[in-house]
């Protein structure tokens, strides 16, 4: 399917990296290139609150953004609210909270959820897997402390886009694994889920704009940091696909977009949740590319999407906390 019409015109205005791709300029450019996209997300939505705070985890202390969702989706003010603790994307490497704000206001909004956004260590000078284990200590501190942030403890959540819905991945697997922190929902945005393989959308976007497969090799080689490859034992640590067993797993979205070389991994890991037994949201864009969440303020499909989102997070919260009482 042809590409969004809105969407085709933000690609024709990038310049540098965002074009050429990440692989051909330094880190310091490739940053400067993620932040020069912010005012593609549009104006900052109101909500209720956001608080600063710091996360504890193996390395250190984590940067954490909370954004509790506006009074006005009908929830009485001062009701303990679910909490899905986000990790921001952009290749493992140059994501940061600035890049999640405004997605996670607008998933706070169309959620109902105090939505807490981390920022995980990754890239170079971090050894593998660093973010998974931040990740994985950030979702238990949020779910022991979710009520002093307002949040209900029996409904917790995690989620993220690009390489923070890879690291959401994993840390539901590792959570089902040893039962810490129990979780309700996975909100899993054009994630990469295999690492390891080779798929025909790698192929087929290959020189694809914003993201190409030479990009999906240098964020790797990045967040590897000189570690074993990805064909290494405790493979399925990098690339959740190729996890045993998938059953088990909360409630899922997976949100995809057909012009992205992680296209096909992410709709197969959709279906492979659900042959596991995995109530799943496969959420198809076909006329999207990579990223366009972040690009609300020029891509109108960006609404819909949130709002999908939001509908089926509603219901799994709502069956959770039915089920706790």
């Amino acid at each position: 399917m042809v590409l969004d019409p809105q969407l085709q015109r933000v690609i024709e205005s990038m310049h540098g990296p965002a074009m050429t791709g990440f692989a051909r300029v330094s880190m310091s450019e490739a940053r400067d290139a993620i932040a020069a996209c912010l005012a593609l997300q549009g104006e900052p939505r109101p909500v209720a609150s956001v608080g600063e705070l710091a996360v504890p985890s193996p390395g250190g202390p984590l940067p954490a953004r909370t954004y509790r969702p506006a009074w006005s989706d009908g929830t009485a003010a001062g009701s303990a609210r679910p909490v899905l603790v986000y990790f921001p994307g952009a290749g493992f490497t140059l994501g940061d909270l600035e890049l999640a704000d405004r997605p996670c206001r607008a998933l706070a909004n169309a959620t109902g959820a105090v939505v807490a956004s981390v920022a995980c260590r990754a890239g170079d000078g971090q050894s593998f897997p660093a973010a998974v284990r931040d990740a994985s200590a950030a979702a238990r501190w949020f779910a022991e402390h979710a009520d002093e942030l307002g949040g209900d403890p029996t409904r917790i959540g995690v989620g993220g886009d690009g390489a923070g819905g890879t690291l959401a991945a994993l840390v539901a697997l590792r959570a089902r694994a040893h039962g810490d922190p129990v979780l309700a929902l996975q909100v899993l945005i054009y994630p990469a889920v295999d690492l390891a393989g080779w798929w025909p959308s790698r192929a087929e976007f290959a020189d694809g704009c914003p993201l190409n497969s030479a990009d999906l090799d240098w964020f790797t080689e990045h967040y590897l940091n000189g570690q074993p490859g990805t064909s290494a034992p405790g493979v399925a640590e990098l690339s959740p696909l190729r996890a045993d067993d998938l059953s088990g797993l909360p409630p899922t979205v997976v949100v995809t977009a057909g012009h992205d070389p992680l296209r096909d991994e992410g709709q197969v890991y959709a279906a492979a949740l659900n042959q596991a037994g995995v109530p799943v949201l496969d959420c198809r864009n076909d006329t999207m590319a990579h990223g366009f969440l972040g690009m609300a303020g020029a891509v109108e499909h960006a609404e819909a999407v949130f709002a999908e989102i939001g509908d089926y997070a509603r219901e799994v919260f709502a069956t959770a906390v039915s089920a706790a009482r």
